[in-house]
């Protein structure tokens, strides 16, 4: 199970026929190996602050002008501050939002496999009822590329873990070769907006997966792996 920003493992005793709950073994999460060394989130918060802390500086002298009385916004910093967490414009929002739709597409993604694997007559129902909750574009983005891909699916949200470099971490989709059904592609879904490209955690995230896969599952091997922008 996850346990924050690692996966807690209950070893398996072959003597007995069943996991120890007394044994566990945590293993960091993939992302926030990634996160932790590509990204420094400390200094997402001081570029904010630095920005906030320019525009008021500009204001007040008057190098930057703005008619009507939200002059008397820019020139405050702390009415600047209170009017971006009004209009959730803060770091920390804009990640919020984006999280929340990126986990409504990736259930969708999931609904979707289990539907071809389980034979589940509620995967019609299941995503008529997310449409509902708005981001229409990426779900039919997603449901055009399911469509015209028709997907092999082995598994779908499966954990997968590398006792070797010591890490785990959660495979969105688990495609079978068509050519050769013994060879998978492993598949990570992104979200984001229209200028979102792949970038080189992404790479690193799906390359990741591939070892721990190829790990756990060597008759099974991982030939490709990809990254699928749901824009």
């Amino acid at each position: 199970h996850m346990a924050g920003n690692s996966y807690a493992f209950n070893l398996y005793d072959e003597s007995m026929g069943r996991h120890d709950k007394g044994i566990t073994i945590e293993l960091p999460r993939v992302t926030s190996i990634i996160s932790r060394n590509l990204a420094k989130p400390e200094l997402m918060q001081w570029y904010y602050t630095r920005t906030l802390e320019s525009v008021t500086a500009m204001a007040n002298e008057k190098s930057l002008s703005v008619g009507g009385e939200f002059m008397d916004t820019l020139r405050d910093y702390d009415m600047l501050k209170e009017w971006f967490e009004v209009n959730r414009l803060r770091p920390t929002d804009v990640a919020t939002d984006a999280a929340f739709r990126g986990r409504e597409v990736h259930r969708s993604l999931d609904t979707l496999a289990r539907a071809q694997v389980l034979g589940d007559e509620g995967a019609d129902v299941a995503l008529a009822k997310r449409l509902q909750v708005g981001h229409q574009s990426w779900f039919t983005a997603l449901g055009a590329w399911w469509e015209t891909r028709q997907p092999v699916v082995c598994a779908s949200e499966v954990v997968v873990y590398s006792l070797k470099e010591r890490y785990a971490g959660r495979c969105d989709l688990v495609l079978a070769d068509r050519v050769d059904p013994s060879r998978v592609c492993i598949i990570d879904l992104k979200t984001g907006g229209p200028d979102r490209q792949v970038y080189r955690s992404d790479r690193l995230q799906t390359a990741a997966y591939a070892l721990a896969w190829d790990e756990m599952r060597p008759a099974t091997p991982c030939w490709n792996k990809a990254v699928l922008i749901c824009r």
